[in-house]
């Protein structure tokens, strides 16, 4: 008897074998498809690399799949060529599904029907994978916290660090900077232990160096730390965080933080907390100690450039500093009691006397994260500026315009989240400026895919 054999990977690299004598399958296994986030009503896609370790070529594969037990639909994956008995190649192939209307966790069980048309007839051809299915993508972003001082000769690391993460992760990484022992220092309490300077934290879950991450090198191009944040954001999003309704004025910043869990948050407790961070403070009278002057080795690394300042490095501009700690381990009653779907709104005012070391709002970020109070870790983080420079006033608004309804957009203006504006967006965050009919300014925020 001729035997063929389909081995298929999945994402996890764990395999099931397909045996087409007698149309039979041997150990059906898509053990990392457990835990898949979709969106519902919508259709979608795993993909798995498939392997003919047996004799015989084979063509076709028939599929059904049922969702919580019922029969949910069928497909087929056609070969454009033969698979050929061959170990060491690898095809990938695309199992689809229809969309799961139900905002909830589901579990998809799908069976290996037929191989090359026949029936298959192994008494073990299927597996069961968890799909939460959720009315929008959520975007998981990581809080990257560096701790430093000016009289540290080591913080330098830190410094290039964290604007490394600015310029690589722009939207995906959440930033702040607290300061020791300096003249942007406004606590000596922070969120995590510090042992030591400089230091870095992602999620509050990795502690270590700000620059080398796990196991990476000062010396290393590309800084350790970013493999901390790709896992980081890499992640199933618990739950998402919006900050809207962004003021600003004399009184100070006023904003709301918006909370929906989508996937099943467990026992633990949670809270929304948030951080103040200004970009582009610097003074004549701060330098930065380097014990980096003068050193080799590091051409080509971010820390080039502090091997070519003196051990005095001042005019240096610091980002991201913290300027405002009010919330930085959470707002006590902020999430009562989470339920799946629900949308919680905390209103936050923040007065100017609570705003350190800047009276310039345009220079302020606004940072919020979900922290699980249960394990002291970021869940999800966002971040906005804090101040959108308004659109220019027509000298005559209403010139041309008759009757005009005030719920209109007459215009649009597009500004990154640094606050400059951009003449034609593309994929990334945005904040929207828009002008409507009765003359009102309304300004909301956009993720652009």
């Amino acid at each position: 008897m001729n035997k063929t054999f389909l081995t298929i990977l999945g994402l996890a690299g764990s395999a099931f074998t397909i045996n087409a004598a007698e149309s039979s399958i041997a150990a059906f296994n898509l053990s990392r498809l457990d835990n898949l986030v979709v969106k519902t009503d919508s259709n979608f896609v795993t993909n798995g690399y498939v392997s003919n370790v047996g004799s015989q070529p084979i063509n076709s594969i028939e599929y059904s799949y049922t969702v919580d037990g019922e029969y949910a639909g069928n497909g087929v994956i056609t070969f454009a060529e033969p698979l050929l008995p061959d170990p060491g190649k690898e095809v990938e192939l695309s199992f689809e599904f229809n969309g799961i209307s139900s905002f909830k966790e589901h579990t998809v069980a799908v069976t290996i029907e037929k191989v090359n048309g026949e029936a298959n007839t192994h008494p073990n051809p299927a597996t069961t994978f968890i799909s939460y299915a959720v009315p929008h993508t959520p975007v998981r972003r990581a809080l990257v916290e560096e701790y430093t001082g000016l009289w540290c000769q080591w913080c330098p690391r830190g410094y290039v660090a964290m604007e490394e993460v600015n310029k690589f992760f722009p939207d995906d990484a959440v930033v702040a900077c607290y300061h020791n022992g300096d003249a942007m220092a406004i606590t000596n309490t922070y969120p995590i232990q510090v042992s030591g300077y400089p230091k870095g934290s992602v999620d509050r879950n990795f502690i270590g160096d700000p620059y080398t991450g796990y196991y990476g090198s000062e010396r290393d191009r590309i800084p350790g730390i970013f493999n901390v944040i790709y896992k980081s954001i890499g992640e199933r999003p618990l739950a998402t965080i919006e900050i809207t309704n962004v003021e600003t004025g004399d009184f100070g910043i006023k904003f709301d933080i918006e909370t929906i869990f989508w996937l099943d948050p467990g026992s633990s407790n949670y809270e929304v907390g948030y951080l103040l961070t200004a970009n582009g403070l610097t003074n004549p009278k701060w330098y930065q100690m380097n014990a980096y002057s003068g050193m080799y080795g590091f051409e080509g690394t971010p820390l080039e450039m502090f091997t070519k300042l003196p051990t005095m490095a001042y005019g240096l501009v610091y980002n991201d500093v913290v300027v405002n700690v009010d919330a930085m381990n959470g707002i006590p009653g902020s999430l009562p009691s989470v339920e799946l779907g629900v949308l919680y709104e905390n209103s936050i005012t923040i007065p100017m006397n609570k705003i350190s070391l800047t009276d310039n709002l345009e220079s302020i970020m606004v940072n919020a994260f979900v922290i699980n109070k249960s394990t002291g870790m970021i869940v999800n983080a966002n971040k906005t500026p804090a101040y959108v420079e308004n659109p220019p006033e027509n000298e005559n608004p209403d010139a041309g315009v008759e009757d005009v309804d005030s719920g209109l957009v007459i215009e649009k203006e597009y500004f990154d989240i640094s606050g400059r504006k951009i003449e034609t967006p593309i994929q990334g965050i945005y904040i929207v400026k828009s002008r409507m009919g009765d003359g009102s300014i309304k300004t909301e925020k956009i993720v652009i895919r």
